[in-house]
């Protein structure tokens, strides 16, 4: 259920919190003590639910506590955690110490291990279920209920999640981390079992590639250390491998090796390598077996017995069939002697023999083949038969596919006016085993023949297939920057001597994370593309040369490796097999720019309202942001727009931002190269408006600041193409709202006549401020009121103090000075602003007193 779910992820975090903080108070016993206790629990109290402990939903939450476990034993091994060496208890007998195999904390490669062993539960516990299920819906109805658990809708959708889980590809990472930990603690043993375990999962996931690589590598250590029990099973699991792959010299390799006597293997064992082995090595041809695509050797020989007939005969076509349609030879008279064939050489026995070379025959695809070849090889040599003469013709056959070629028979056509006659030729297989050289590669007569190897008749060719010489390389300028287009030199290399088609598929994956926003493009000027470009149109690559295409790849937000992945898919033009190749490649992505921010507030002006003593809640700021920024990069980058793009306010109790002026609009900003680790900086003027509301928050959100830029130069042939990188501004707080006093007096005033002088003290705050005031004496005048008054100003709201002055004498006179201390929490001075700005020290102009006349 929901509420169970919850529970348990509460459960599992508590105790992993435990353990945590266990290891962190360097109590190893302690922290392994409540990680075991945990799951002996947990398991019981998913028994009692009717969950058991073999059931996949079960072994996938034990998969992943010990996996968490493991990376936090990790993590502790990283910031100086030292693993205890044993952890000793008290025998039951008090004959000594013996070692609690529960209380000791192993290093990760253990709780690895332990998870990937739950991953193979898991997916055992899965197949059983869905066999149980599938017999569940099979069943007749009357036995319905038999199955009523597998048939609940909650278990049917569990095996739906279940079977888009990939627990090959689970089971290996967890065993490729476990194999690093035993490897780094130099387990030696443990690391080779690890490899064995993931060459079985690759096995079992049919990547036999993968998997053969690595049962040959650990077969090497149990060859020389004589294991051969070992080996045998490992020799075993390579053997299959090597089947769907069509590794016959692979194959070969490991049957003659099972075949010897060091493998204990049984008599029937024995004896089914054997059978194999004779079938792979069958002999053929000269050379018994080929590739796909190589020209294979092929000699025909017509002889005369010594019974033949005295006169010549002319065969006008002969006719060479293969038990594939896709071969043929068809030889036709040479008439006119243009073919100029070779001399009969005399040999020791009375007898004659001339080789034909044909290997330089015509090749001619038939259009519509009806009960016949669709490849044949033509040309026109001497058919003349004589009696004692033996007709060798050499030729080559080029198999577009893995098959088994043999020459199945002969036709020899004679043709006259009223008749056309066809002799069916069958060939003699029990003929021996011998080659006819040239005569320009020959000493002499008795040196024409040489012997096959091998212990049978060349009577098939075993055409294995072979991968095309085409190899595939990724060039690219070290490190990445962040946001760029950066440049992948895909180099399609075809050594071949014919055109190959190709296509390719790429991934990029972020390496222990996934980040979504990653792109990889074959047109950056599209913005078109995703993480995964499928069955892209690679092009046809002439034989003998190479084919460079670029892939474009852009990283976003986050810095560290990607890792980017490509399948090629490929096949020769005149054939119809496809091959594919992969091939990987790590690129480091960095950060372009390094930025700073500095914001300084230049004024502030608070809203009143009609009313001189009211005062508002809206208020507004001028900053000056200050942006510098450093190209931190190891190449030089060209920055061809700066601009800040100021966000709006989300609602109406947000700060509205508006720019008043920027060092980098306009005329002020030009494209620019930036070299390595040059600061560059850039001002910003900005107007901060807050609205007139009690919740308005003091803080504006400026927006990004976004850099139109790409490298100045990418290190290879490809060209760059601009990017934008968006770099975000941290919000800029408005300065507090403080207590302000003015001080408000006549322009001038004149000796001997009193006048006011007022100080309106506002309070902008939503608090209730305490103040405290004292008025200081100053030369040249005297003044009536309190001389030290405590008040309290409301919230939002304007008080008054209010002072009669006399001067005493006339000229430039300095005002009495007022000190005003806020006594809130902590007392502190509040400044006194004159009418002209000025900060205390006001001054006064007195004139002389008016004369009666005057008046």
């Amino acid at each position: 259920t929901q509420r169970w779910q919850e529970t348990r992820i509460l459960v599992d975090m508590i105790s992993f919190k435990i353990s945590k903080m266990h290891l962190y108070a360097d109590a190893p016993v302690a922290a392994v003590n409540q990680f075991n206790k945990h799951m002996t629990v947990t398991r019981r109290i998913a028994e009692d639910r009717g969950l058991g402990r073999d059931h996949f939903k079960h072994l996938t939450w034990e998969m992943r506590q010990y996996r968490l476990f493991g990376e936090l034993v990790e993590i502790a091994l990283k910031n100086g955690f030292k693993l205890p060496i044993t952890a000793t208890v008290q025998a039951p007998s008090g004959g000594g110490t013996a070692v609690d195999p529960d209380s000791l904390l192993q290093h990760p490669g253990f709780y690895y291990h332990a998870a990937a062993m739950c991953v193979a539960r898991r997916r055992r516990s899965f197949m059983r279920a869905e066999k149980d299920h599938t017999a569940a819906m099979m069943a007749p109805a009357d036995q319905v209920a038999r199955f009523v658990s597998v048939l609940d809708p909650a278990f049917a959708e569990a095996l739906d999640v279940e079977r888009g889980v990939d627990h090959s590809a689970m089971a290996i990472e967890l065993l490729t981390k476990s194999y690093e930990q035993f490897k780094r603690f130099r387990n030696v043993r443990m690391t080779l079992y690890l490899a064995s375990e993931i060459a079985t999962e690759y096995f079992e996931a049919a990547k036999y590639d993968m998997a053969i690589k690595f049962f040959d590598r650990i077969a090497k250590t149990y060859r020389k250390e004589r294991w051969y029990t070992v080996l045998q099973s490992i020799l075993s699991r390579s053997l299959e491998c090597s089947r769907p792959l069509s590794m016959w010299d692979k194959a070969v390799e490991y049957l003659v090796e099972l075949l010897s006597d060091r493998i204990p293997s049984s008599e029937k064992d024995r004896m089914a390598y054997q059978r194999e082995l004779f079938e792979i090595l069958r002999v053929v041809f000269r050379y018994g077996t080929t590739f796909s695509g190589v020209a294979a050797p092929l000699q025909v020989t017509l002889a005369t017995t010594a019974s033949a007939p005295m006169l010549p005969i002319q065969i006008d076509s002969l006719r060479i069939n293969f038990n594939s349609l896709r071969h043929g030879y068809r030889f036709d008279h040479d008439t006119d002697g243009a073919s100029k064939p070779e001399a009969p050489i005399a040999l020791s026995d009375s007898t004659s023999l001339q080789l034909i070379d044909c290997t330089d025959a015509k090749k001619t695809n038939v259009a519509e083949p009806v009960d016949g070849p669709e490849t044949v090889w033509t040309k026109q040599v001497d058919l003349s038969i004589t009696r004692g003469l033996t007709k060798v013709f050499e030729g080559i056959v080029v198999p577009t596919q893995q098959d088994e070629l043999s020459v199945v028979s002969m036709e020899a056509v004679l043709r006259f006016p009223a008749w056309e006659i066809t002799m069916q030729l069958k060939p003699d297989y029990e003929a021996p085993r011998r080659w006819v050289l040239p005569s320009e590669r020959a000493k002499n007569a008795l040196h024409r023949f040489i012997a096959l190897d091998g212990s049978t008749d060349r009577t098939i060719l075993r055409v294995m297939r072979r991968q095309p010489k085409f190899e595939v390389q990724i060039e690219h300028p070290q490190p990445a920057y962040l946001d760029e287009y950066y440049p992948l030199t895909i180099k399609l290399i075809n050594s071949e001597t014919d055109n190959i088609n190709a296509t390719f598929s790429a991934e990029m994956k972020m390496i222990g994370a996934t980040e979504l926003d990653d792109m990889l493009t074959l047109d950056p000027t599209s913005n078109t593309g995703g993480h995964i470009l499928k069955q892209m149109n690679a092009g046809t690559i002439e034989a003998g040369q190479t084919a460079t295409r670029t892939l474009y790849m852009r990283a976003t937000r986050v810095v560290g490796e990607r890792s980017v992945q490509l399948r090629v898919r490929y096949q020769l033009a005149s054939h119809e097999n496809n091959y594919e190749k992969g091939i990987s490649t790590i690129v480091d992505v960095v950060q372009p720019f390094e930025t700073s921010f500095e914001a300084f507030p230049l004024r502030q002006q608070i809203g009143y309202g009609e009313d001189d003593d009211a005062v508002l809640l809206k208020r507004e700021e001028i900053n000056m942001l200050v942006v510098r920024i450093c190209s931190c990069g190891p190449w030089d980058v060209e920055v061809e727009q700066m601009s800040l793009e100021l966000k709006k306010p989300p609602n109406d109790e947000a700060t509205a931002t508006k720019l008043i002026s920027a060092s980098t609009s306009g005329e002020h900003f030009a494209a620019q190269v930036w070299t390595k680790e040059q600061v560059v900086q850039a001002n910003y003027l900005l107007q901060m408006s807050t609205p007139n509301t009690p919740f308005a928050l003091p803080v504006a959100d400026v927006g990004p600041l976004v850099l139109k830029w790409k490298r100045a130069s990418t290190g290879s042939a490809s060209p760059s193409y601009p990017c934008f990188s968006s770099i975000l501004v941290p919000s800029v707080e408005l300065d507090e709202r403080e207590v302000s006093v003015v001080a408000e007096h006549p322009p001038f005033a004149s000796a001997h006549e009193p006048f006011t002088l007022t100080y309106r003290v506002r309070n902008p705050t939503a608090r209730l401020e305490e103040l405290s005031a004292s008025m200081e004496t100053a030369d040249g005048f005297v003044f009536a009121g309190m001389r030290q008054v405590m008040f309290r100003v409301m919230p939002m709201s304007c008080y008054r103090l209010r002072y009669n002055l006399y001067p005493l004498r006339t000229g430039r006179l300095k005002l009495p000075r007022l000190r005003l201390q806020c006594v809130r929490e902590v007392t502190r001075e509040i400044k006194v602003l004159g009418q002209d700005g000025s900060v205390d020290g006001m001054t006064l102009f007195v004139m002389p007193a008016k004369s009666a006349d005057d008046q």
